[in-house]
C-alpha cells in the first residue's frame, strides 16, 4: 500500500503496521505514545510485557521492555521471536504472534501454561497484577485471554479489536495487518487471512 494504512513494517505515516511505527495508534511494539500495543510500552495502560515499572513481566525477562517469553533483544514480540520487532499477527510458526499461540512461548494473552501473562495469573509464573481471571491481558479485560485493552473477544489484539486475533489497531477482518487494513498487505508477515 502507499498510503494511509500500509502494511505492517516500516510504514512512513499514520496507521502504519505493527512494527517499527512513528506516530500515534502504532501496532504492539516499540509504541511510544498512549493506547500503545502489549509489548515495550512507556506510559500508562501499559500491555502486560517489558513494562518498566510495577507488574513488569513475570519470566526471566533480561533488559528492559523485553517481552516475556525469553526474548533475545529490546522491543520485540512477546513470544520468542528471532528477530527485532517481527510482526504478531498471523504468524504460522516460530514467533508466532501474541494471541492464540497453541504451543510453547505463547504470547501474553490466551496462554494455559507455563509463562502465563503477567497480571494476577493463578498458575505458574503468572502475572503480576491481580488479573480476574487465567492469562487475562493487563488492563480490564472481560474474558479469558483477551488482548490488553478492553477487548471483546478471545485472544483478541490489544487494542479495542473487534475479532479473535485480529491485529493490535481495529482491524476488521481476520488477522489483518495491525492497523485497519482493509484488505491485501494484512498480516505483518505476508500471510493471509487465518
Amino acid at each position: 500500500m502507499k498510503d494511509t494504512a500500509k502494511a505492517s513494517t516500516g510504514l512512513k505515516d499514520t496507521a502504519k503496521a505493527s512494527t517499527g511505527m512513528k506516530d500515534t495508534a502504532k501496532a504492539s511494539t516499540g509504541i511510544k505514545d498512549t493506547a500503545k500495543a502489549s509489548t515495550g510500552m512507556k506510559d500508562t495502560a501499559k500491555a502486560s510485557t517489558g513494562m518498566k515499572d510495577t507488574a513488569k513481566a513475570s519470566t526471566g525477562i533480561k533488559d528492559t521492555a523485553k517481552a516475556s517469553t525469553g526474548i533475545k533483544d529490546t522491543a520485540k514480540t512477546s513470544t520468542g521471536i528471532k528477530d527485532t520487532a517481527k510482526a504478531s499477527t498471523g504468524i504460522k510458526d516460530m514467533a508466532k504472534a501474541s494471541t492464540g499461540i497453541k504451543d510453547t512461548a505463547k504470547a501474553s494473552t490466551g496462554i494455559k501454561d507455563t509463562a502465563k501473562a503477567s497480571t494476577g495469573m493463578k498458575d505458574t509464573a503468572k502475572a503480576s497484577t491481580g488479573m480476574k481471571d487465567t492469562a487475562k491481558a493487563s488492563t480490564g479485560i472481560k474474558d479469558t485471554a483477551k488482548a490488553s485493552t478492553g477487548i471483546k473477544d478471545t485472544a483478541k489484539a490489544s487494542t479495542g479489536i473487534k475479532d479473535t486475533a485480529k491485529a493490535s489497531t481495529g482491524i476488521k477482518d481476520m488477522a489483518k495487518a495491525r492497523t485497519g487494513m482493509k484488505d491485501t498487505a494484512k498480516a505483518s508477515t505476508g500471510h493471509g487471512q487465518g
